[in-house]
């Protein structure tokens, strides 16, 4: 960790072996209580903010992380996550295409975005979600989707690239369906 204003809030219990910062400053991260990182599997929390602009980033109570990596964006970005999340394995958050897209006269066309998901939101393993995005509260996010859109209705199940409503009226448990283990 470099640079100045950087904020880190972490609320017990958390296996800090278990996590990654990488920042540059004027950084602010919270993360909440009771956040639990599979270690059978030495998968990590990543949280990366080359840029040292103003980014935020503010995870909820109880989630459930496999392997997750955040990037945030060079022009500063804000990501959230709400309570009682869950995440598989490699998962990404990207909030910046990291690199500019100019239209003709030079003007940059690919501004950073901020990525808002809700509560008890499942993420599918290998999915990426991109810039400029807001997942509802009780939906589910399919392996391998690409998730580039806002949606607005809550108990989906989004999937495919780029993602889309695939079904509706759902909801999930952390439950295994086999050992009923968590």
């Amino acid at each position: 960790m470099t640079g100045a204003n950087n904020y880190i809030e972490i609320h017990e219990p958390f296996p800090k072996d278990s996590l990654y910062i990488c920042i540059c400053g004027n950084t602010k991260i919270v993360i909440g209580s009771t956040i639990l990182v599979k270690d059978k599997c030495n998968m990590k929390l990543s949280i990366m903010n080359w840029y040292g602009r103003e980014s935020s980033l503010v995870i909820g109570n109880n989630l459930k992380c496999n392997g997750m990596t955040i990037f945030f964006g060079p022009e500063g970005s804000s990501i959230q996550i709400g309570d009682n999340c869950m995440t598989s394995w490699n998962i990404q958050l990207s909030a910046s295409d990291h690199h500019p897209i100019v239209d003709t006269n030079g003007k940059v066309i690919n501004r950073c975005g901020n990525i808002s998901i809700g509560n008890h939101v499942w993420i599918g393993m290998n999915a990426v979600l991109l810039k400029n995005i807001i997942i509802p509260d009780n939906c589910i996010i399919g392996a391998g989707a690409v998730v580039s859109g806002k949606f607005s209705e809550s108990n989906c199940i989004l999937a495919g690239n780029p993602a889309e409503i695939v079904r509706r009226g759902i909801n999930w448990g952390r439950e295994n369906i086999i050992s009923g283990a968590y």
